[in-house]
């Protein structure tokens, strides 16, 4: 997990506006589950990504922080847990996908945002 968190914290946090995390200079956080959600959230139109680690390096939290698009990837919040370690999130958060270093749990914002235009 740390390793996974090493090479996000340097791609996420390396001062790129635009991220393009697939692109030429990809590397692999060693978690295909991770790498699949950060491909999407970029090709989806994330333009600047949000990532806090947690619980003492016990998990990562990750959501597009600035998109023009409002569309499942760039609204969700995914939080990766280590495999074998509890989870202590809210109801809200759902598991996503998981692999042999994580499982990722999601939160979906545009479900909120629907119940709440509905009222």
């Amino acid at each position: 997990m740390r390793k996974c968190f090493a090479i996000l914290s340097s791609l996420l946090m390396s001062g790129c506006a635009s991220l393009h995390y697939a692109g030429s200079g990809f590397t692999s956080s060693a978690s295909a589950c991770v790498d699949g959600v950060l491909v999407n959230i970029d090709a989806a139109g994330c333009k600047e990504f949000y990532l806090n680690e947690e619980n003492n390096d016990k998990a990562f939290r990750v959501k597009c922080k600035s998109s023009n698009l409002n569309n499942f990837w760039t609204m969700a919040t995914f939080v990766a847990i280590a495999q074998g370690r509890d989870s202590n999130l809210s109801d809200s958060f759902k598991p996503f996908c998981s692999d042999s270093s994580v499982i990722l749990y999601v939160h979906d914002t545009r479900k909120l945002s629907r119940s709440a235009q509905a009222r």
